[in-house]
């Protein structure tokens, strides 16, 4: 086969799975590494891919991981100041939920307490896997690249078998009628999830009460705790006794 043949299936195969590793292109088109290496070389100067640790991405995925990073960078002072006001309202032993959210990242790195933490977050696995006294346990399902969570079926039949003592939540969006997300995906796992708990506490900094977003996952009655980093004003205080929801504002 000729290498501008192989560099036109190359792209058809990574168009359908986004990411390619080396050894995939090796066995789906029985060449050397050296031959492999050739190919990635020649497509990434055309700019048609970019060249990833091992493999190729589209161009797009880099873009996507690129976006998260920079959310992750936003009210990192505000999200830290949240995330060490929820971790001190887990006790020791308790089965927590933790979603996917840049602010619930700052819950895990001050959790302490020896605890069992569920969660579909990528990121938040990556940091409770270095604290011996935490039992992390990943949910399963389909994952979602853009903002690395899991969901689908598996998710939902694996939330459904526990019971939590708290879920601990971030939003996108705060309106009077409850919390929204940009992704149905996510706001079914948030909505399990809030089921199956005990209580419901949302980590949300208070940039979340300007913003709008697609996709309900709870009501206001429906969250017991918001850890915000500013006292909401008098219309937002209101709406939130009406649904006896709790206040915390997040100290220094």
């Amino acid at each position: 086969m000729y290498q501008q043949e192989r560099l036109s299936k190359i792209m058809k195969l990574l168009e359908e799975k986004e990411v390619l590793s080396s050894q995939e292109i090796m066995e789906a088109f029985r060449i050397s590494r050296d031959t492999a290496r050739r190919d990635i070389v020649k497509l990434s100067e055309k700019g048609a891919v970019i060249r990833t640790h091992g493999g190729i991405a589209l161009p797009q995925i880099n873009n996507i991981i690129e976006e998260y990073k920079g959310r992750q960078q936003l009210n990192v002072a505000s999200k830290k100041r949240i995330g060490k006001a929820a971790a001190e309202l887990i006790k020791q032993g308790q089965v927590c939920f933790f979603d996917v959210s840049t602010t619930v990242c700052f819950l895990c790195a001050n959790l302490i307490k020896p605890s069992v933490i569920y969660t579909n977050s990528m990121d938040n696995l990556s940091i409770l896997v270095e604290k011996e006294n935490i039992e992390v346990c990943a949910v399963g399902g389909n994952i979602n690249r853009k903002n690395r969570f899991s969901y689908g079926g598996e998710a939902r039949e694996q939330l459904m078998k526990i019971r939590f003592d708290a879920a601990f939540l971030g939003a996108a969006a705060i309106s009077e009628d409850g919390i929204y997300f940009e992704e149905k995906e996510d706001a079914d796992v948030k909505r399990i999830a809030a089921s199956r708990a005990e209580r419901v506490i949302v980590l949300a900094d208070s940039t979340k009460f300007q913003k709008k977003s697609r996709y309900q996952a709870l009501p206001l009655k429906k969250i017991d705790i918001l850890i915000t980093d500013r006292d909401p004003d008098s219309f937002w205080r209101q709406r939130l006794l009406e649904n006896e929801t709790r206040i915390i504002k997040a100290g220094k």
